[in-house]
């Protein structure tokens, strides 16, 4: 079903992302697909959720982000994994994101969404007792509402925050 290793690799990696062979976030819910907002956030949190379920695609994906660096092809793959991730991301920024959103580009802002949820999955696999999908869902919350130019969302803290 695949042309070649290159194109097998790329649905891999796909997959590892919370993707199959189209861009659509895998296991969204549906009343969330037409609000950029709560969808950038409900993406999120379903790949930390996958994470937490099959840390398998995950490793694949750090795997491959860490071979990239010595490896021409790999990181030609992972850019474009990346890459198509990213747009999708800032397409969704764009509708959210105002004047008042604290300078930063869609661009920007997608690559800081997308940083965060790798930091808070690589954090949820070695911690998962005090890094869960929960409070990764709701920096991302914050961080969406912020760069929206929104009032953040009230943030649990401490014995609060649940996990």
């Amino acid at each position: 079903n695949f042309s070649g290793k290159r194109d097998l690799f790329m649905a891999a990696l796909r997959v590892s992302t919370g993707r199959g062979a189209d861009p659509e976030p895998q296991g969204l819910d549906p009343d969330v697909v037409g609000n950029s907002r709560e969808r950038l956030v409900a993406d999120g949190a379903a790949f930390m959720t996958q994470v937490r379920a099959q840390p398998q695609r995950f490793r694949l994906l750090v795997w491959s982000m860490m071979d990239a660096a010595n490896d021409a092809d790999v990181r030609s793959v992972v850019v474009e994994v990346l890459r198509e991730q990213r747009q999708l991301q800032s397409d969704l920024l764009a509708d959210v994101m105002t004047p008042e959103s604290g300078g930063l580009t869609t661009d920007q802002g997608a690559v800081a969404l997308n940083s965060m949820a790798i930091g808070f999955a690589l954090q949820q696999m070695v911690d998962p007792e005090l890094v869960g999908a929960a409070e990764g869902a709701e920096a991302l919350r914050v961080f969406v509402s912020t760069i929206a130019g929104e009032a953040a969302p009230a943030v649990a803290t401490g014995a609060d925050a649940s996990r």
